[in-house]
């Protein structure tokens, strides 16, 4: 399995990226990756250390591939605790030691937890840099639909 790393400071909002959507799937190179059909996924939802926002399904983290329209902030207070402001206006909030447990439809890459257009050069893509600044192993997750999200 190959980690791809990028060295930063702060969280992906800080550094321009944004919550990670699937509009950025959008290259056929990257939407292959995620060839199952969506279906229920139970999570909940927190931040890492780094500002990364994951969902813990079955005990594994698994960075999100929001629905596009998705919004994310540091809600600063505290700091570091984050809110996701879905379309629909749901909201999600976790922190580093947990948060908003949810459903929706959603599935899980097959690619091992590298997702990039090009594996030579994985940070000339949005998804890539991402991926690689959030440093998680296992495969992204990605809820296409904001509609779906049941909030527990």
């Amino acid at each position: 399995m190959t980690t791809v790393l990028v060295a930063a400071c702060g969280a992906p909002d800080d550094l321009g990226f944004g919550p990670l959507q699937v509009r950025a799937l959008d290259p056929p190179a990257l939407r292959k990756h995620f060839s199952e059909e969506p279906g229920p996924l139970t999570g909940e939802l927190r931040a890492l250390s780094n500002g990364c926002l994951v969902v813990t399904i079955d005990g594994v983290d698994h960075v999100v591939i929001w629905p596009d329209g998705t919004e994310s902030v540091d809600a600063g207070v505290p700091v570091g605790r984050y809110e996701v402001t879905l379309p629909a206006e749901r909201v999600l909030r976790a922190d580093v030691r947990g948060g908003d447990r949810f459903t929706a439809t959603g599935v899980v890459a097959d690619s091992g937890g590298v997702v990039v257009v090009d594996l030579d050069h994985p940070d000339d893509d949005q998804v890539g840099s991402y991926l690689g600044y959030c440093g998680v192993d296992a495969p992204p997750v990605m809820f296409p639909d904001a509609a779906t999200f049941v909030v527990d």
